[in-house]
């Protein structure tokens, strides 16, 4: 029965103001509420009383945003009162329909699920009277489709999960019904990590395409699997991806299927490896024996019973080590468990016994199988008998180490014997000597007797010198005749000399050979550790061969001892030689100029080109570092090759000299070579480039050389006698070398000042040079005194540091600019031949005065010069009377020398006497009349029209 919401009482059916009424209204499965304008509950049938769980009397007046309701979306969210299809149709004026939601039943105390429609009622004037709420109870159909969708969450999640690939398929067919191809509906993740293929690349897509194949693989079985409805499992090697896969096909559906495949490939390897492994276990010629942890034999395969002789029932579940399989139970019990327990495993050679006694050797490799959790499960070993190796090696090691015609040990032995001894010298402080040792005479048996013969003496003499030698002394064979010998323990070197004339001997005692007596001698060369300096063995045994060629070549049979001090000689200048021969391929030489000049004109005739090494780390080198290194050494010839090359950049124009030595005049190719460089450099005048010759050269051929100065005068290219007097044959060179300039050697006129001899070698000289023709260059022009006097002899021609120090050529034209000759030297005479005996003696007295100095003051290793008597003297006495008796200067000469000699003489004995104040005291007054016997000596020259200008006083 419904109730009249206006009255209050009990509606009778088909009575009522409103549409839905009476039979047809109670009668309803849908809820049905009808609501005002105001939204207020204004009727309810009876569906809508069990639906909702609430009387009428409870839900009248209520409205659609009544909290009460308790109303929920879907998806559990408060859904709004003013959303309520009921405010929705009273607000628009329109129906609204299908509208979920749940409201609290309180009956059930829980949620009632709704489908609610909300429908206007108007008037006949179409004004808004309410709304018709009509609501259908879908909880079951909710609660279904909740069920539903946790199936379907847990059949995602699980398809998902699985490892296996999962893909759904439908079959595609053409117009004629014919299937063609299948597209994959769906995947799961494992599909994409198996096949490397993602979802959404092969979704919807045909197989052919997916693949890349031109039939879809395994068309055929797939159709028959849906056809028939029949599942199937199949193993297939996958070609696109090179992979091995299980497959399980089944049909859900028609035209469908679905593959679950799982990716085999590394199982069936792991199954591969297993049973290779199987077999190689039984089949490997190396024994293999398995035990437990606690050490066990749990397996051992045929080459295991081959090998040891034990059989398999014999030795499973007994330890190695009580079946003798260990050898040395030290090393099983200690080396190998300790291996396996550090490292896991152990590697390395023993020697074991079989089950009949018998030693063999094996190479054992063992290792520790661990499980998951680290823990040591078994232990495998794989050993193999290498006992014919091993004597194999012994033989070959005999072989290595040892001559096969003497059975002496041979160089390989050798070197390890000796680095022996030299560590044990050390360590006893003790000496070895190392003896290098070759037969005289073999090679004359062998080449007369045959090899048979030369064999005989080899293997004789070698077990001879062996007996000869003590117990520790090492005696091996190089090759051929040579041996060495080393001697242990030697107290010092003489002690060495008992066992070296016992080799001798044992080596030249006669021998018989058939009908034939042969004998030979031995050279000996020693050498001995340690040494001053370090040497390893190597060089020991280079020594020792370097002296026994002195042995033979002292004439043989008999012993020389190295020399270290003349050896380091020997390889210093060979390593001074290599660097020099690495400086000039790196271009570190350079080339400076010392000018010659004429000092009485004060004109620059020319320069002289001097080499310089500009060395990395010593700096700028003289050539005397280096260039005598070089003497009679064929580097020589390629270093004065590159002075001709490079004369010419220096790019002065005037006259340059040279350097060349005799090995380099008397190359075949010398005046080729010369006239190709000039051609090379056209803008260069064969006339400004000079040749110097060192006159203390050994010229082999005196007549090529003359021919080759001849053929380059033909180009214009002059030659010169360089450091002219202190050669091998001056006169000889003089007479037969076509050369324009003597250059007088600097020795000379350096010391002239001080040793009258070379004042009347350099007057000969120039006596020498006028007789032949030949224009004279002083060398060693030091001071404004040296120029004086050569100016006073007639020697205009000069170089040396007072005038010039050689310079590099950026820096010759300013020189050149700024230089004058000294004033002194400007209108010397010359100093006519009667004159010179003053000169001369003048220069012996400026000497003797010299030396007077040096001793009073102890400069140098002077001895005490005589007191009264000098040269200078006797010429006072002897000559000067006769030309210049009648000059008043004399007189003064005579008396001034008188008193230095007095006042010297006092002075000497003074500083004998130790008497040093009386020493500086004199020696003022000693100078001072040496100055004035200086000044009375050069107005005696002027009187006969000489200027004694190296002694002057001016």
């Amino acid at each position: 029965m419904a109730v009249d919401s206006a009255s209050g009482n009990t509606r009778k059916p088909g009575f009522s103001r409103y549409p839905f009424s009476g039979l047809l209204f109670d009668s309803l499965p849908l809820g049905i509420i009808f609501q005002d304008a105001f939204a207020r509950i204004k009727t309810a049938n009876p569906a809508a009383e069990r639906i909702l769980g609430l009387s009428f009397a409870q839900m009248r007046g209520l409205k659609s945003v009544d909290p009460r309701w308790r109303a929920v979306r879907d998806d559990g969210s408060p859904f709004p009162g003013e959303e309520h299809p009921a405010m929705e149709a009273l607000r628009t004026g329109e129906a609204v329909l299908d509208v979920g939601m749940g409201v609290f039943n309180p009956e059930q105390e829980a949620y009632t699920w709704l489908n609610v429609g909300a429908f206007p009622l108007r008037d006949e004037s179409e004004a808004l009277l309410g709304v018709y709420v009509m609501f259908e109870d879908v909880t079951e159909r909710k609660r279904a489709q909740q069920k539903m969708r946790e199936s379907e969450a847990r059949f995602a999640s699980l398809f998902s999960a699985m490892s296996e690939g999962i893909a759904l398929h439908e079959l595609l067919y053409d117009d004629g019904g014919n299937v063609v191809d299948y597209c994959i509906i769906d995947t799961n993740p494992a599909f994409e990590q198996q096949t490397g293929m993602r979802r959404e690349a092969v979704i919807g897509r045909p197989a052919t395409q997916a693949f890349g194949t031109a039939v879809a693989p395994f068309l055929e079985t797939y159709v028959k699997v849906v056809a028939t409805r029949q599942p199937t499992e199949f193993e297939e090697m996958f070609v696109p991806l090179g992979r091995l896969f299980r497959v399980k096909v089944f049909s859900p559906a028609p035209s469908r299927f679905v593959t679950v495949f799982e990716d085999i490939t590394e199982r069936r390897r792991a199954e591969e490896q297993l049973h290779l492994a199987a077999n190689v276990f039984t089949h490997a010629r190396e024994g293999i024996m398995i035990t437990d942890a606690e050490g066990n034999i749990v397996a051992v395969n045929d080459a295991f019973e081959n090998i040891t002789g034990h059989r398999r029932d014999e030795v499973l579940g007994r330890s190695p080590r009580a079946l003798g399989l260990g050898g040395d139970a030290d090393l099983f019990s200690t080396t190998i468990w300790q291996g396996l327990q550090t490292d896991g495993y152990w590697y390395g050679e023993f020697w074991s016994r079989r089950r009949d006694g018998g030693a063999y050797a094996l190479m054992l490799t063992v290792s520790a199988v661990r499980d998951a959790y680290g823990t040591i499960r078994q232990h495998v070993a794989l050993f193999s008998d290498i006992t014919p190796i091993k004597e194999h090696e012994r033989q070959l090691e005999y072989i290595a180490h040892y001559d096969a015609l003497t059975r002496l040990p041979n160089r390989m032995l050798l070197a390890d014997r000796l680095q022996q001894a030299m560590a044990q010298s050390q360590r006893r402080g003790q000496s070895i000597a190392l003896v290098y040792l070759d037969l005289d005479g073999f090679k004359e048996i062998n080449d007369r007797h045959g090899h048979q013969a030369g064999d005989r003496v080899l293997v004789t003499v070698a077990s001879r010198m062996k007996q000869a030698l003590r117990e520790g002394d090492t005696l091996a064979r190089l090759g051929g005749d040579e041996f060495v010998a080393v001697l242990l323990d030697l107290a010092d070197v003489p002690a060495s000399v008992h066992m070296l004339n016992r080799l001798l001997t044992a080596a030249a005692q006669p021998m018989q050979f058939g009908q034939l007596n042969l004998q030979v001698s031995a050279s000996l060369g020693v050498s001995f550790y340690p040494q001053g300096a370090e040497v390893d063995a190597d060089q020991l045994l280079r020594q020792a061969d370097q002296a026994m060629y002195q042995a033979k070549l002292a004439g043989r049979n008999r012993y020389h001892v190295f020399d270290a001090e003349q050896d380091r000689h020997m390889r210093g200048q060979h390593e001074s030689l290599e660097r020099i021969r690495r400086a000039l391929k790196h271009d570190e030489f350079t080339l400076y100029f010392q000018p010659k000049v004429n000092m009485r004109n004060g004109t620059v005739i020319g320069v002289e080109a001097l080499i310089r090494w500009q060395h990395p780390e010593r700096g700028l080198l003289p050539p005397a570092a280096f260039l005598p290194l070089i003497e009679d050494h064929p580097l020589a010839v390629d270093l004065g090759k590159w002075v001709i090359e490079r004369w010419h950049d220096a790019g002065l124009h005037m006259p340059v000299s040279v350097n060349i030595g005799a090995r380099q005049l008397q190359q075949a190719d010398f005046v080729d070579h010369l006239r190709g460089v000039l051609a090379a450099h056209p803008q260069v005048k064969a006339g400004d480039l000079e040749m110097e010759v060192l006159e203390t050269s050994a010229l082999e051929d005196m007549a090529q050389a003359s021919q080759v100065i001849d053929a380059c005068r033909k180009i214009g290219v002059m030659f010169s006698l360089d450091d002219f007097g202190t050669g091998y044959s001056s006169l000889t060179y003089l007479k037969r070398l076509p050369v324009t300039h003597l250059k007088i050697d600097q020795s000379f006129v350096c010391d002239m000042l001080d040793d009258p001899d070379y004042l009347s070698i350099l007057d000969g000289v120039l006596g020498l040079a006028n007789a032949f023709g030949r224009q004279v260059v002083a060398e060693g022009v030091e001071t404004v005194e040296h120029g004086a006097i050569l100016l006073q002899l007639g020697c205009d021609l000069a170089q040396g540091y007072g005038i010039a120090r050689p310079m590099p050529a950026g820096d010759f034209a300013a020189w050149m600019a700024a230089w004058r000759p000294d004033p002194a030297w400007s209108d010397l005479p010359l100093v006519e031949r009667a004159e010179r005996p003053l000169l001369f003696a003048s220069s012996e007295h400026r000497a003797w005065e010299r030396s007077v100095e040096n001793y009073l003051l102890a400069v140098g290793p002077a001895s005490q010069p005589e007191g009264r008597h000098c040269h200078f003297a006797d010429w006072l006495e002897n000559e000067a009377p006769d030309r210049y008796g009648d000059r008043p200067a004399l007189a003064a000469v005579v008396h001034l020398h008188e008193q230095v000699h007095m006042l010297a003489e006092r002075l000497c004995q003074s500083k004998v006497a130790g008497d040093e104040d009386a020493v500086q005291r004199g020696f003022l007054r000693l100078k001072t009349l040496q100055w004035r016997l200086q000044c009375q000596q050069r107005a005696l020259g002027e009187s006969h029209g000489c200027s004694l200008e190296s002694g002057c006083c001016r």
